[in-house]
């Protein structure tokens, strides 16, 4: 039996993340915390979004996104450098943009880079 049209990316994504699990590609070491973020999109209820543009349910997937150890100052940055991330926020394809200050190095770091776009923009997850 074949796949339907529907299930086709859910399939790959299982098999390109359990070759990553084993190692097999990728260059990155497995982060499970991180991979359980991407599964799950967690929130966490926090401060008020002092960011007109962004929506609510964004800045709380920051929040949560801030628990992980890399992620720690996440929120902050955001909120210093709001011009430069809400011309990130409004590209058509933030995806293929670079993050603004330091977090452009996440170009490197592909998955990571992935745990920012499920936060910010989650309907570019899919594309």
């Amino acid at each position: 039996r074949g796949l339907f049209e529907r299930h086709k990316l859910i399939f790959l994504a299982q098999l390109t993340f359990n070759l990553m699990k084993r190692g097999i590609i990728g260059t990155e070491d497995w982060n499970e915390a991180q991979f359980q973020f991407l599964v799950r999109a967690p929130t966490k209820a926090t401060d008020p979004n002092p960011l007109t543009w962004l929506p609510d349910t964004a800045w709380t997937a920051t929040a949560a996104l801030a628990d992980i150890e890399e992620f720690g100052k996440f929120t902050s940055d955001l909120v210093e450098a709001a011009p430069r991330f809400r011309e990130w926020f409004n590209a058509i394809a933030p995806e293929d943009e670079k993050l603004p200050l330091d977090w452009a190095g996440l170009d490197r770091q592909p998955f990571q880079k992935m745990l920012v776009v499920r936060c910010l923009r989650p309907d570019r997850m899919n594309s």
